[in-house]
């Protein structure tokens, strides 16, 4: 048996220009369909980073949830046998959930992450806002069945950087930091 030669890639590249206007050269199209993460902007993933990174450094255990039909983006082991889970909803002041959005669970908070409406600015802080889930959805219902942003934060002063929410040791490790202003 002989061992056939593989062809170098400068053989190769003369094939494939040679080949290149033969329409039966060439199999059909495939086809690739789109990833299950679709449904993910790039600012709201950059939130849920941001969102796991904070709770790593209040020394939470928390982990990232993948998969096409989760509901939720992070589960956060507060203690044996308390889990909590989260939902992180990311924007600029001017965007809008439907009440279809959030779901209220007796374990599950919403993380807004605000990010400046100035893409020229992509280093500066993100400002969080911290609910239980039953509170933003009440407050959806309440205004048609709409959040934005703005009118949720405008309304619900607690709400902003209540990292003891979720991890009861984060008011301590917070006290030495600055707080980005309002």
């Amino acid at each position: 048996m002989t061992k056939r030669k593989r062809p170098s890639e400068e053989e190769i590249d003369a094939i494939v220009a040679a080949e290149a206007d033969q329409a039966g050269a060439w199999d059909a199209p495939i086809h690739v369909p789109g990833s299950p993460w679709r449904h993910y902007s790039n600012l709201e993933l950059a939130g849920t980073y941001y969102v796991l990174s904070i709770l790593h450094r209040l020394g939470a255990t928390a982990s990232l949830l993948i998969g096409p039909e989760k509901s939720a983006d992070i589960s956060l082991l507060r203690a044996v046998g308390d889990v909590i889970t989260i939902d992180v909803k990311a924007g600029n002041p001017k965007r809008a959930w439907t009440e279809a959005e959030f779901v209220s669970r007796p374990k599950h908070f919403i993380i807004f992450v605000e990010y400046p409406t100035k893409a020229s600015r992509p280093t500066a802080q993100p400002k969080t806002y911290i609910a239980h889930s039953k509170v933003v959805w009440q407050f959806a219902r309440k205004h048609e069945g709409q959040l934005t942003l703005h009118d949720f934060v405008s309304t619900t002063s607690d709400a902003r950087d209540a990292w003891h929410i979720l991890v009861p040791t984060a008011e301590a490790s917070l006290a030495g930091t600055e707080r980005a202003p309002n």
